[in-house]
């Protein structure tokens, strides 16, 4: 990581401390990024990775400066000239730093003899020509009952206060929680279907 092609990669952002390092950064991201659908993209000539790696900085002139990096990654592992872009995105738990990275990857995998046909439904979540059901999971209506409860209990904290705040970022992360556990279920149906399979119909 140290080997860079960047002589300004890996310098440390003197701060005065870290209480202002965090109300400057808080600020910044509140005031220029906190909408619903929050994101920023920088190429690796407008971040800077500290040597130790638990600090970035982002100086693309939108006013975020330096961010602690939180959290288990191994970015170690890669070469700093791998890093292609450097995304910040908002979640209702936090902030997340995601990184673009250029690596070549190869996974073979041994020839099943397998060809199957999916049939993507509603009642069902699919259903193959082997004549497999896979059910449903029906998340949302599992976690529906806490969503409302959640939602119920904004209303009934006073516009502006920290406690509806609360409230807000409590039903947001309900949502969030549904939509992980989506994308994780598809994702490992999807694996099993394809290492499981040579060929694929999808109708």
């Amino acid at each position: 990581m140290n080997s860079s092609p960047n002589p300004n990669l890996g310098k440390e952002v003197h701060i005065t401390s870290a209480k202002q390092l965090r109300s400057r950064v808080r600020g910044n991201l509140q005031a220029r990024f906190c909408r619903r659908v929050w994101g920023s993209d920088s190429s690796l000539d407008s971040t800077k990775l500290h040597p130790t790696l638990r600090h970035i900085t982002f100086s693309d002139k939108k006013g975020i400066g330096e961010v602690k990096l939180l959290g288990k990654w191994d970015i170690h592992t890669y070469p700093v000239k791998s890093i292609k872009r450097v995304r910040l995105v908002r979640r209702a738990d936090g902030y997340y730093c995601q990184f673009a990275i250029d690596v070549e990857r190869q996974e073979i995998q041994p020839k099943t003899g397998n060809v199957i046909g999916l049939d993507v439904g509603l009642e069902t979540f699919y259903t193959d020509s082997n004549g497999h059901t896979q059910p449903n999971p029906r998340f949302l209506a599992k976690a529906e009952k806490a969503i409302k409860h959640a939602q119920r209990r904004i209303y009934k904290k006073e516009k502006g206060k920290n406690n509806r705040r609360k409230a807000r970022r409590r039903y947001a992360k309900k949502h969030l929680k549904v939509t992980r556990q989506r994308t994780e279920h598809a994702k490992r149906l999807a694996r099993h279907v394809v290492k499981s399979n040579d060929l694929i119909a999808v109708r």
